[in-house]
């Protein structure tokens, strides 16, 4: 055994094989305890202690010390607060910063600032508060900051950081690395591309995956292969391209895969989804959620019941709003209360059960409301509305278009029910000032003919002294014209006007 004793100055000490004592008094000593068991004092000063191979008890003293245990390539598990090794008999006290080996290591800072680095080997680090800095190095680490202001560098492998509170600089390094803020209840802003946040001084770079709290967090991805999840809030995601994984968890959710096969999950809440370009799988999740593929002007085909569409790989689940885009495109709606916006293009929409609102946006439509008490809006263009089941509300066209050139066919689709044909709204006549060339066919109207009788109706603007009643015969369509100032609006296909008085709120209602 040997007895070795520094200096106040700077000193280098080298112990021997043998169960050394070193006492490295004053000065920013450098000890290396070789083999054996060593009992190491690093005194005053900012030491740096290596207590070699043996169970050592070795003390930092005061001053800002480090422990290197880097010639140790088994696992080490070290809790700077106590000491306490997972080797029985050693302890390393007073320590501020740590270097360890190639193992799989466990390190537990303390509430100073602490160094940690832990070598190759799948490492876990739990920095405690201050202003820590953590190096990961090789290996799949997960890496916790705490509280305070850390740096945090995973480096090689797939590392989990977790900076905690405070403002953090950390970098995933090389590898796929994931960025954990679920502790985080506020609002979180990432643009994983740049790294910057919405906190000043808070950076997180070259990280792929990014798991966020209850906050309403807006988050935009690479162009790498994301995940993203994001936790209870109302959150916006844009993945960007690649193909990505996203979960919206709780809480009324925009999430945009953009370019790239995703996957995207949008959970409880009422979710907006737009898979953009690439064969994506989708699933609306709990709640009224809504698939926007307006971005695509191909034809889509979509199945809401079966989530199928006309693209092999690609589907949508659990939604119960879509709108698409300028494509000649089919949708089949549930049997629950679906909202189908279709755009440009000749469209065909089957709503089915449920009551739905249809709006056929440009083209010439076909609108099926099927079973329900729903409502179908043709919009501009040649349209086609069959009401089917229950009481619908059938109007060919838009406030904004009022109509003008259009020739729309308003069919009930079934009799006992209470269906309206729209010919009129907000103060405006529809298929106005283009005399005969512009008007609505109305098919299958149940004309009111005796009390408790159930019957459709028309709605008009203004009052009926605005309006006049004759037969007409336009374009091979008979029936009763209904005419606004000499202009023909409307045509009720197969009814004589003598059936029907403007006066007659059973027939006609004014808004």
């Amino acid at each position: 055994m040997a007895l070795i004793n520094g200096t106040p100055f700077n000193d280098n000490l080298v112990g021997t094989n043998l169960n050394d004592i070193i006492n490295g008094l004053a000065g920013n000593d450098r000890i290396r305890g070789l083999a054996g068991n060593d009992i190491i004092f690093g005194g005053l000063g900012n030491d740096w202690i290596d207590g070699g191979l043996g169970l050592d008890r070795m003390d930092g003293g005061a001053g800002i010390d480090t422990l290197d245990v880097r010639f140790w390539n088994g696992a080490y598990v070290f809790n700077m607060n106590t000491g306490v090794t997972n080797y029985a008999g050693e302890t390393a006290t007073n320590f501020e910063n740590v270097y360890t080996g190639a193992g799989n290591d466990t390190i537990t800072g303390t509430a100073g600032n602490n160094v940690i680095s832990t070598g190759a080997g799948n490492d876990r680090v739990f920095a405690g508060a201050g202003n820590d800095t953590i190096y990961g190095g090789p290996g799949n680490d997960v890496l916790r900051g705490g509280h305070g202001n850390d740096r945090i560098f995973g480096q090689a492998g797939n590392d989990w950081i977790d900076g905690g509170f405070g403002v953090d600089r950390m970098d995933g390094g090389a590898g796929i690395d994931s960025l954990d803020v679920r502790f985080w209840n506020g609002a979180y802003v990432l643009n994983m591309n740049t790294g910057v946040t919405n906190y000043a001084g808070e950076t997180a770079t070259n990280f792929e995956n990014v798991f966020t709290g209850a906050g309403n967090d807006t988050i935009t991805g690479t162009a790498g292969n994301n995940v993203i999840s994001t936790g209870a809030g109302n959150d916006r995601v844009f993945a960007g391209a690649g193909n990505d994984t996203i979960y919206g968890g709780p809480g009324n959710d925009v999430l945009r895969g953009q370019n790239g096969n995703d996957r995207i999950f949008g959970q409880a809440g009422n979710d907006w989804i737009d898979g953009g370009l690439g064969l994506d799988r989708m699933d609306g999740g709990a709640g009224i959620d809504t698939l926007d593929v307006r971005f695509w002007n191909g034809a889509y085909n979509l199945n809401m019941i079966t989530g199928v569409t006309n693209y092999a790989g690609e589907t949508a689940t659990n939604f119960e709003r879509v709108y698409t885009g300028a494509g000649n495109d089919i949708i089949t709606g549930t049997a629950g209360a679906n909202f189908i916006h279709t755009g440009a293009g000749n469209d065909s929409v089957f709503a089915g059960a449920g009551n739905d609102t249809v709006v056929g946006g440009l083209g010439n439509d076909v609108l099926r409301g099927e079973a329900g008490n729903d409502y179908l809006l043709g919009d501009r263009g040649n349209d086609i509305l069959v009401g089917g089941l229950g009481n619908d509300r059938l109007n060919g066209t838009s406030l904004a278009a009022e109509g003008t050139g259009e020739r729309d066919i308003l069919f009930s689709g079934s009799t006992n029910d209470t269906d309206v044909f729209v010919l009129g709204q907000n103060g405006r006549v529809f298929y106005n000032d283009q005399g005969n060339t512009d008007h609505a066919v109305l098919r299958d109207f149940d004309a009111y003919n005796f009390v408790g009788d159930i019957a459709d109706r028309i709605q008009l603007v203004g009052s009926a002294a605005s309006y006049s009643l004759s037969n007409v015969s336009v374009n091979g369509v008979a029936g009763a014209g209904i005419s606004f100032g000499g202009d023909l609006i409307g045509i009720v296909q197969g009814v004589n006007a003598a059936s029907l008085n403007l006066a007659n709120t059973n027939q006609f209602t004014y808004v």
